[in-house]
């Protein structure tokens, strides 16, 4: 809104400004009372804007302290994840049991599996369940310093009982292990091998042919024979070797 000069008819942004043309252009007209009222007026609106701005800029300020506050808080947190190694509960997700470090056990033995297809023994990797010293050890393992013994540690602290299933799955589960992919089995299939077109997959436990596949419960001293194989396989020499008197003294 601008005011005018009633003398010249010049505008002003302010009564200030106008108050001053009066003096310096028009010394002799008289500043009206309803002039000088309107510059207090002016005034005191100045004077309330001025009190109100540092509260302005001082809210302004609080809030962006806030946001900074808060961007440097999300910058160390995530700075200090990408340095601290994950969780153990992290780390062993994929896996189907939790970690048994530490535990007492309330069970503790061991079984046999040996595995042939078409004729050649596939042994398991050591470390499978990452062995005894991994952080994600699961209750059904093959220790690292035991290569090509094909001797399953059965280590939990449940009382429960465990299927070749279970081992099956920890197998498929253990990262930077050597060894076939898939890690599948059950009655139809054993890696990338399926029954049929003259195929069969078979099972011995103790000297019996068994069909139980991956619900077969692993039971102390157990000694499980897989076949893969066509109708030259020698299904009976397999089932001989399954009946073999225990091989490891103290297991």
């Amino acid at each position: 809104m601008m005011v005018e000069c009633d003398r010249c008819h010049r505008k002003f942004a302010t009564y200030a400004a106008l108050k001053q043309h009066y003096s310096n252009q028009h010394p002799n007209a008289k500043w009206s009372e309803a002039l000088e009222n309107r510059l207090n007026e002016e005034k005191d609106l100045q004077s309330q804007r001025a009190q109100l701005h540092p509260a302005r800029r001082s809210h302004t300020m609080l809030i962006v302290a806030v946001v900074l506050i808060v961007i440097v808080i999300g910058a160390g947190w995530f700075y200090l994840s990408a340095l601290s190694p994950p969780s153990p509960s992290t780390a062993c997700a994929n896996f189907p049991f939790p970690p048994i470090n530490g535990q007492d056990l309330a069970v503790h033995y061991h079984a046999l599996l040996l595995i042939y297809v078409n004729g050649n023994q596939v042994n398991i990797p050591a470390n499978t369940g990452e062995g005894d010293s991994g952080p994600c050890t699961q209750p059904l393992h093959v220790h690292a310093n035991e290569p090509n013994t094909n001797l399953i540690h059965i280590e939990s602290p449940q009382l429960r009982t465990y299927t070749m299933g279970d081992f099956f799955r920890v197998w498929a589960a253990t990262p930077g292990i050597s060894g076939p992919t898939h890690v599948v089995f059950n009655q139809n299939q054993i890696f990338n091998y399926t029954a049929g077109n003259g195929y069969e997959l078979r099972m011995y436990v103790n000297g019996q042919q068994s069909t139980a596949y991956d619900s077969q419960t692993l039971q102390s001293q157990m000694t499980i024979v897989l076949v893969y194989g066509n109708s030259v396989t020698n299904w009976a020499n397999y089932q001989s070797l399954s009946a073999q008197p225990w091989p490891y003294p103290g297991y």
